[in-house]
């Protein structure tokens, strides 16, 4: 019986994660004021995969005219709702093992887009970029850097 409790628990974990995200806050998109230019040099790149949920895309960090971005392209995730961006020193991006840097709230699910960096962030030691979910403290998919 704690058997079936535990794995209907999880289910029901795993599955809540899965309703739409408050698109409440404004991520810099392609053809906007912060895109990123062609003359930006980039940094470390990195190809989402799968952790808990499906994830998939490139995302590059870039730098341009000494500001910090990451560009994320052809990028595509499950809903969820409280995905936020983080910068994780680990390489399969566990937040809860490791020190992250949250980036804030991921406010669209698909698609080519780009999200600044402060410039008091250091970046040294991240060596991957991780879509969390933090209601559950779910890795929905990481992309370590290479």
């Amino acid at each position: 019986m704690k058997k079936i409790v535990t794995i209907l628990s999880l289910l029901f974990v795993v599955s809540s994660c899965g309703t739409p995200v408050n698109n409440n806050v404004v991520i810099t998109q392609p053809n906007k004021t912060n895109e990123v230019k062609k003359d930006s040099v980039s940094l470390k790149t990195g190809n989402f995969e799968n952790a808990v949920h499906i994830v998939s895309g490139l995302v590059k960090l870039v730098s341009v005219d000494n500001k910090k971005q990451l560009s994320f392209e052809n990028f595509k995730t499950e809903s969820g709702p409280d995905l936020y961006i983080y910068l994780s020193e680990d390489i399969k991006g566990d937040a809860k093992s490791s020190k992250f840097i949250d980036l804030g709230k991921l406010t669209l699910n698909e698609g080519s887009f780009s999200v600044n960096i402060p410039n008091d962030v250091d970046i040294t030691n991240s060596k991957s970029v991780v879509i969390w979910c933090k209601t559950f403290g779910v890795n929905f998919g990481y992309a370590t850097f290479k």
